[in-house]
């Protein structure tokens, strides 16, 4: 009953534990996600390599003298604030676009009004960079500067999309228009291949599985610790995306994140992605963590445009996290009561247990004063002993000598049955001869006792003193043992002559009998190798056993240290 209610309880407990994940992440996933979570957690240094480059080439800037080599040190250092530090990023380009036009060159002033119309559309600045782009003058682009004007006019149209309704036709019309004329002569080693060539699949469906095919090799082969190689492994997971592969879309996203990572950049849009989906596995501390990441970087971007999607998902994943909070909180005040039950079930037992102990206890105290009550009357029939003492004395000197021969002779049956798990059909035999034994031991207390009845002390006493019954049985174990032994083993004396030399060979005085030499070798057989043992049973020296065993052994065509191990081994059981 108390165990019935016991495993009630825990099996109640057990159904309110919470539930696990609504889904669950690939192994491969599930390692990257650690390695995301690692770089995440050594941002610092990351941050401080970046700062050091940044150190680095603004006092090689500040030591410059000439414009052209002052442009390309502005341009590198647009190139780690461009996704660092907003701020910076427009104050170079700016600085980048005077030391052009100072350069009066048009390659280099137009690259620079693309890297500030990316500034500005990452900052929000839409409007702005949207009437930079239409003043450029695309028939003075270089091909990398077409392909970089592609993308930033991309850049553009997925922001003003996210950002305002009523933008996005016309940015994505003459967008279109424009790809039809470009991506077909762009070479796959373009920096903007990967971001031109999604777009398109996009806007082409049908295209998809070609386009993983073109892109997975080039993202799959990069080290994940550039820009360029975020933005391309978001691209393919956002393919994959398209055709419901939710796995590779992941891994991408990660991989992303990861190289967004290890070069600082704040302006990241995988990180968020990866949240979300995690959030939808029902991963919310992970979710969590990246969203509040991701806010940060945005935050200390300035980028206007990312900032509401994240608070929505922040707002979302809190929200979350506090139900879930909510619900374990309620789900642990259950089982606490769950628990308080079944201590006060425990309890009960404990008390019951405490009551069986004591009336356990008093049941023995009432048997142990019956047990002195009869004591006193067991000494008051000791009286009546008295004057049997003596004789009683020598006949329980008789009975144990009888029965130190009983134990020998059903230990030695019981060691040579135990010895092979093939001799049960001698166990009927043994059990009858032990019972021949007991049954000629009473016979002779019972002799003994009617001549003590009678008065007939000496004759008892002579009959006791007399050894020709321990002699008569004593012949009887033995040629019980040689019949059962060689009933066992038939050829055991045959082959224990193929040990022999041919002029030591032992023959049995009477078929059916062994002598000693023979019993000795069956003990050994048996597994009997203590020597004392052997002799008790055979009521011979120990000193005889050892030298017949050395006889045997010098007798022996085999090596003498092998001769014993050899015995053991002979001999078919036929049974």
């Amino acid at each position: 009953m108390k165990l019935n209610l016991t495993f009630v309880v825990l099996s109640f407990c057990m159904a309110i534990l919470p539930a696990g994940a609504k889904g669950r992440v690939s192994v491969d996933n599930a390692r990257l996600l650690e390695r995301l979570d690692s770089l995440i957690d050594n941002s610092a240094r990351f941050t401080h390599e970046k700062e050091a480059r940044i150190s680095s080439l603004r006092n090689s800037l500040a030591g410059a003298s000439d414009p052209e080599k002052r442009y390309w040190l502005t341009a590198s250092l647009y190139d780690e604030y461009s996704a660092y530090d907003s701020d910076s990023a427009l104050v170079y380009a700016r600085r980048g676009l005077d030391l052009a036009r100072t350069l009066n060159r048009t390659d280099l002033i137009n690259e620079q009004e693309l890297n500030r119309i990316y500034v500005l559309t990452a900052t929000g600045f839409m409007d702005e960079a949207y009437r930079s782009l239409m003043r450029l003058d695309r028939s003075a682009f270089t091909p990398d500067q077409l392909y970089k004007y592609c993308d930033r006019m991309l850049f553009l149209a997925t922001h003003q999309s996210s950002d305002a309704e009523g933008r996005e036709g016309l940015e994505i019309h003459q967008l279109d228009s424009l790809l039809r004329h470009t991506i077909a002569s762009m070479p796959a080693e373009a920096q903007s291949y990967c971001g031109l060539r999604g777009w398109e699949t996009y806007k082409n469906p049908q295209q998809v599985d070609q386009a993983i095919a073109d892109l997975k090799p080039r993202v799959d082969k990069s080290s994940f610790s550039t820009r360029d190689d975020a933005l391309n492994a978001y691209v393919l997971s956002q393919l994959y995306g398209y055709k419901n592969d939710d796995d590779n879309k992941l891994r991408y996203l990660i991989l992303s994140a990861m190289a967004d990572a290890r070069t600082c950049n704040k302006e990241i849009a995988s990180l968020e992605s990866v949240a979300n989906i995690l959030y939808d596995k029902g991963d919310l501390d992970r979710a969590s963590k990246y969203i509040n990441y991701a806010i940060a970087c945005a935050s200390r971007y300035k980028s206007q445009v990312r900032m509401p999607s994240l608070a929505a998902s922040q707002d979302r994943t809190m929200r979350a996290i506090l139900d879930r909070n909510t619900r374990q909180a309620r789900q642990t005040k259950v089982l606490l009561v769950s628990l308080i039950a079944l201590l006060a079930v425990l309890a009960v037992a404990v008390v019951l247990l405490v009551r069986r102990t004591r009336s356990l206890k008093r049941s023995r105290r009432n048997l142990h004063e019956a047990n002195a009550e009869l004591s006193q009357h067991v000494q008051r029939l000791q009286c009546t002993r008295e004057e049997l003492h003596a004789t009683n004395l020598k006949l329980e000197a008789s009975n144990e000598k009888l029965a130190e021969k009983y134990d020998d002779a059903v230990q030695n049956a019981s060691d040579l049955v135990t010895s092979n798990s093939d001799k049960e059909k001698c166990i009927a035999d043994i059990f009858a001869l032990c019972s021949d034994y007991i049954t000629k031991i009473e016979d002779f207390r019972k002799r003994i006792f009617r001549l003590m009845i009678a008065g007939k002390y000496e004759e008892a006493r002579d009959i006791a003193k007399s050894g020709e019954l321990s002699n008569r049985e004593l012949k009887d174990l033995y040629a019980n043992f040689d019949r059962l032994f060689l009933r066992i083993y038939p050829d055991f004396v045959t082959d224990l002559n193929t040990l022999l030399k041919p002029d030591s060979q032992i023959e049995k005085k009477q078929q059916g009998v062994l002598n000693t030499e023979l019993r000795i070798c069956a003990l050994m057989r048996l597994g009997v190798s203590d020597s004392s043992k052997i002799a008790k049973f055979l009521h011979v020296s120990v000193q005889t056993v050892y030298n017949t065993s050395q006889r045997l052994r010098n007798k022996a065509l085999i090596p003498r240290e092998n001769f014993a191990e050899t015995v053991r081994s002979l001999g078919q059981i036929s049974l």
